[in-house]
């Protein structure tokens, strides 16, 4: 099977969870990566659709709305993965946030869901956030959650836990300074000053020197880490938090409480699905309670491991492969590669 893998070209943003996609995808078909940049790429987009026999899009967004839309016009099929803003009609930090939010933008996501022949979601959150705010058809709408190597995201031989680490990994950038906490992981480090905390990711200046002026001297910013520097990173970290007012899912969660960090996190949206009873919760999303609640997984290090077994049992790598394998040989009738 021919298939088009698309996403929208995004410099310096590196997802590791598309790229397992892509990689799966072509153990057993002929695929093509696809980077949309903007109109200027549609001639090149209807020569690759009239190529293949799958379009296959991670998150519906304008690149997606080409794809589906091309791949009816043409007869060929078409996947979409939901899991970003792009099914999400929520309040954040006081305002509308997500497509399904904006009074216009929202009838894209309505003709990409709708229109697709198969929708997959990766939290059941996520799965009904698609079908309720992005019109999507339930018959053609499915879970399939997100998968992690545990052989690769593990304790390294002499990595040792150190107790007074507490660990964050986020793109600092405007939308984030709320959505995924930043800003009340900085507020609570200024009440715990005898803790470290670290913020790992790419930054934009003005939201990282907006943070670096309400941090004190127990906050890092060390900037991206991919594959064994993030690895060793997480393995010092006791406490990984997640203080987020959105999130499908939560990947970078995942990634620590496999290297056996206590998760602490919001109690909302995609995050539970991932903690699950293997962390603690966070109600109110206040630097006080967020404080407390770091303060007691300091000093219950053992659900570090319960954090990695649920991990393991729950989300393994192989049952998205399996799954996502069989159902895009499914839905082009069995079509060998």
């Amino acid at each position: 099977m021919k298939i088009l893998f698309i996403r929208q070209y995004a410099p310096g943003f590196f997802s590791t969870f598309i790229d397992k996609d892509f990689d799966i995808l072509r153990e057993e078909h002929e695929v093509v990566r696809f980077d949309f940049r903007g109109f200027q790429d549609l001639p090149a987009m209807v020569k690759k659709v009239q190529w293949c026999d799958l379009t296959f899009s991670w998150f519906g967004k304008l690149h997606a709305f080409f794809a589906v839309l091309l791949s009816k016009l043409l007869d060929k099929k078409s996947i979409v993965v939901s899991g970003d803003d792009d099914v999400t009609n929520y309040i954040v930090a006081g305002k509308p946030y997500g497509l399904c939010a904006h009074p216009i933008k929202r009838y894209f996501a309505y003709f990409i869901f709708s229109h697709t022949d198969l929708a997959i979601a990766i939290s059941e959150f996520g799965l009904q956030e698609t079908i309720f705010n992005a019109k999507a058809d339930p018959k053609r709408t499915m879970l399939i959650y997100h998968g992690f190597d545990h052989s690769t995201f593990k304790l390294l031989p002499g990595i040792i836990k150190q107790g007074n680490i507490v660990i964050t990994v986020a793109h600092i950038n405007e939308e984030n300074y709320h959505r995924k906490g930043l800003k009340l992981f900085v507020d609570c480090a200024n009440l715990m000053k005898d803790i470290n905390f670290i913020i790992v990711g790419p930054s934009d200046l003005n939201t990282l020197n907006l943070l670096k002026n309400r941090a004190g001297s127990n906050v890092s910013f060390i900037g991206p880490q991919y594959g064994q520097n993030l690895i060793e990173t997480l393995g010092k970290a006791s406490v990984y938090v997640q203080a987020s007012e959105w999130e499908s899912f939560g990947c970078s969660v995942a990634e620590a409480m496999l290297c056996e960090c206590v998760p602490v996190v919001s109690k909302r949206t995609g995050l539970p699905e991932v903690v699950g009873d293997a962390g603690y919760y966070l109600e109110y999303l206040s630097p006080q309670e967020l404080a407390d609640t770091i303060k007691t997984a300091l000093v219950n290090p053992q659900v570090g491991k319960l954090a990695r077994q649920r991990i393991i049992e729950h989300f393994p790598l192989e049952k998205r492969r399996k799954e996502l394998l069989e159902t895009t040989k499914s839905l082009m009738g069995g079509m060998k590669s």
